[in-house]
């Protein structure tokens, strides 16, 4: 499902570029070679384009982060065209030989994706853990995809104790992107210590997001600020988490509203900018957060 959604965003982009290529031929008499020739630079620049109408519509009521979403977007569309064509694909997430199976380095790593995405997001990552030492590295899937935090999170704890069982009783890392850390969160209420070693979120909002104010679906709901939901994963854990957790944020993500709501008492947070949601997981500097992170034990 999450594959399908993502093949109709890079429909889209494909689809801007040559409605403006036609546009082109038409404005200025260009001759079909010449539209041809124009083609794969419109392909190019249409994440871009994109997201400069989606600025446009959402019309941010802050001057100064809607000045800091423009500084991102030089690259951020990129990080976003590259995470599509990833996840549209399907392309497995792979460490390298000898971790990605097995037990490996008995250094065991769940990933847990975000809303609307699938396993093959933690590519780029799976690969930079994997030559740091790190497996057997695993990926799930959560489907479907709209159903509710905590059945999402039943099934994280299935994961967590298979894997464990895999590596011999090895606690596991958890790394998340986006909804993914308050999923982990949820599992680790009933999964503990005896399962979990650490948790890293990337661009989690653990207090809420108020970027989709209207979507009535049921995880868009419980991850509003003051959801009953949030209020009580909140109140039982922040300030005194049974493992350690790293919150690793930006803010100038424009998925997460207010950007500093990735802030949790309790946690290690480090606050990063000038990158955007997917760009935290693909970024140089974001990366090398993460896996100090790993390395604190």
């Amino acid at each position: 499902m999450a594959a399908c959604f993502w093949q109709g965003v890079l429909g889209v982009e494909i689809l801007l570029a040559v409605v403006m290529d036609l546009l082109a031929r038409t404005a200025f008499a260009l001759s079909g070679a010449a539209a041809l020739a124009l083609l794969p630079v419109l392909l190019a620049l249409s994440p871009w384009i994109l997201a400069g109408i989606a600025l446009a519509i959402w019309r941010p009521s802050n001057a100064q982060r809607a000045g800091s979403l423009r500084r991102l977007c030089s690259l951020e569309p990129a990080h976003v065209t590259l995470s599509a064509l990833s996840m549209s694909a399907q392309w497995p997430c792979h460490a390298p030989a000898g971790t990605s199976e097995g037990c490996g380095a008995g250094r065991p790593v769940l990933l847990i994706h975000g809303l609307l995405c699938n396993r093959a997001l933690w590519r780029t990552l799976c690969k930079r853990l994997g030559r740091a030492g790190w497996g057997p590295v695993r990926a799930v899937s959560l489907e479907p995809l709209m159903a509710d935090l905590d059945s999402h999170a039943q099934r994280i704890e299935l994961e967590l104790r298979a894997l464990q069982g895999q590596c011999g009783g090895e606690r596991v890392t958890i790394i998340t992107h986006s909804m993914g850390g308050l999923i982990a969160r949820a599992a680790l209420r009933g999964a503990g210590s005896n399962v979990i070693r650490r948790i890293v979120t990337i661009a989690c909002p653990h207090h809420g997001t108020w970027f989709a104010p209207r979507v009535k679906l049921r995880p868009v709901r419980q991850m509003r600020p003051g959801s009953d939901w949030l209020q009580g994963l909140n109140a039982a854990q922040e300030g005194r988490f049974a493992v350690p957790v790293t919150s690793i944020y930006s803010v100038d993500d424009a998925l997460i509203a207010p950007a500093r709501s990735a802030a949790l008492a309790g946690a290690s947070c480090q606050e990063l900018s000038g990158l955007g949601h997917f760009g935290l997981l693909r970024a140089r500097g974001s990366i090398e957060r993460i896996l100090r992170a790993l390395a604190a034990d």
